[in-house]
């Protein structure tokens, strides 16, 4: 049985039950990080000496990195649910699911750890406008957070789109 280590309140470890789901494949959560601590414990470091969630082991895999995890999860069990069809599709795949870390994650993990994770003490207002000023700002009501699809079509997006995370960005000009 697969097992991965995080919590559900992070976004990456989010991705990964995610590309699970759509695999079907069974698993089994540890509780680690944020308020559950362990990520400082020898035994996890061995498996990410990053000392971050998620973490995943299939047999003798062990993986650290959420997108490598989804694309080795589609890889693997995704033929007929999230494995792209022919080197166009990774690649658009591989593009999008990139970009998540690269352009969408700074700005994101700024604004949401501004307005939702840190007490309002801890908060950075300044910060949030940065964003804002890029072009990114937060979804206005909560409770409708969304992966903005808009960006490409359904095959671009395959690895990468994240139905049941929780994104509090709107895209610049969507």
């Amino acid at each position: 049985m697969i097992e991965v280590w995080g919590r559900r309140s992070s976004i990456n470890v989010q991705k990964v039950l995610w590309a699970l789901g759509e695999t079907g494949q069974p698993f089994e959560r540890h509780a680690a990080g944020g308020q559950f601590g362990g990520l400082d414990d020898k035994a996890f470091l061995k498996m990410n000496p990053n000392g971050l969630v998620p973490v995943m082991k299939d047999g003798t895999v062990t993986l650290f990195e959420s997108n490598t995890m989804m694309r080795y999860l589609a890889r693997k069990y995704g033929k007929d649910t999230i494995r792209p069809r022919g080197q166009k599709p990774w690649a658009l795949a591989d593009q999008w699911t990139d970009w998540t870390a690269t352009t969408l994650n700074p700005p994101m993990f700024t604004i949401l750890f501004n307005t939702v994770r840190a007490t309002p003490e801890q908060r950075n207002p300044a910060a949030v406008q940065g964003c804002r000023k890029e072009g990114w700002r937060p979804v206005q009501d909560r409770q409708s957070w969304a992966w903005a699809e808009t960006l490409a079509d359904r095959s671009s997006l395959q690895l990468c789109r994240h139905r049941a995370g929780r994104v509090l960005l709107a895209l610049p000009g969507v």
